[in-house]
């Protein structure tokens, strides 16, 4: 922030440099002579990103609204541990370095991790699946865990994950009503692929059940289930919805979605991209070799 104001005669990318690399001389400078006191300070900035912050409440989903199931869960976690090795491997690629088992291993932990702590929010979720994965690769490689280095990961997997975390929510939020709508049924479909029920193909019908003179037109239905997605803080089922839901039980299924489940999928990519911004390793790149004359 320091650099941004103009008061020396450089450019702003200059000013930076200059700042970063006294920054950086002064981090050298402490962990030769005050080591303990920039472990203490690593440790409190790891804690901090991880458990700073409000509470958090847990969403008020429609009455009957299926929960997470076992391959849901799964499925979660299976994307946090992709995504960790995909940034990884993408690291590795930019810097022209070999790709190397241990740090993949620790970029898939570190994923699976920080996914299994969502439902704690995106930010803490980011910082706890950043930190696993700096400490994990550090362990697999014989090094001591830095809490340097760890603390560094929480701090970028905070920020980039309650920021990215923060945009989903919001930018979900805002859409329309018909837009909402699109969005619950794809989510919905989603949801019903990763549980074994792929939904049928072919327009939407009417549903009345017998006895009832209101009828419903269901989102989805798979051989005798029946889907009705539902996506937004306000949604509610309307009365077809639910005779239909009292009258075939077990074949209704109610998937809700509310906007900061968006917001917690969409930072999942934030927990690989975190250790990678805030612990660059020194690139493999061979030197070029000097043209002839």
């Amino acid at each position: 922030m320091a650099a941004v104001v103009p008061v020396e005669r450089q450019g702003l990318r200059q000013r930076y440099e200059t700042r970063l690399a006294a920054e950086r001389a002064r981090d050298q400078y402490d962990s030769v002579h005050r080591p303990a006191a920039q472990q203490v300070g690593a440790g409190a900035a790891t804690a901090l990103a991880v458990l700073g912050g409000r509470a958090l409440s847990a969403p008020k989903l429609i009455a009957g609204a299926a929960p997470r199931s076992a391959l849901e869960t799964a499925a979660v976690l299976g994307a946090g541990g992709v995504s960790g090795l995909a940034f990884q491997s993408l690291s590795d690629t930019i810097a022209g370095r070999p790709s190397n088992w241990r740090d993949g291993l620790g970029a898939v932990a570190g994923g699976v991790v920080g996914s299994a702590a969502l439902p704690f929010g995106p930010g803490r979720a980011a910082a706890v699946g950043a930190a696993t994965a700096t400490a994990a690769q550090n362990v697999l490689h014989g090094r001591p865990v830095s809490l340097r280095e760890t603390g560094r990961s929480a701090a970028a997997g905070r920020a980039i994950g309650a920021g990215v975390g923060s945009a989903g929510r919001d930018l979900s939020q805002s859409l329309s009503s018909q837009g909402k709508g699109r969005l619950g049924e794809a989510m919905g479909a989603v949801r019903s692929d990763i549980n074994r029920m792929r939904r049928d193909p072919g327009p939407k019908q009417l549903l009345k059940p017998k006895g009832s003179k209101i009828g419903t037109i269901p989102d989805g239905r798979s051989g005798e289930n029946i889907f009705e997605d539902k996506f937004g803080l306000r949604a509610a089922l309307s009365a077809g919805q639910r005779i239909a839901r009292d009258t075939l039980k077990r074949n209704y299924t109610v998937y809700h979605f509310v906007p900061e489940q968006v917001g917690k999928i969409a930072s999942l990519p934030s927990m690989g991209l975190a250790p990678q911004l805030a612990n660059p390793r020194p690139s493999h790149r061979p030197a070029s070799k000097p043209k002839p004359r």
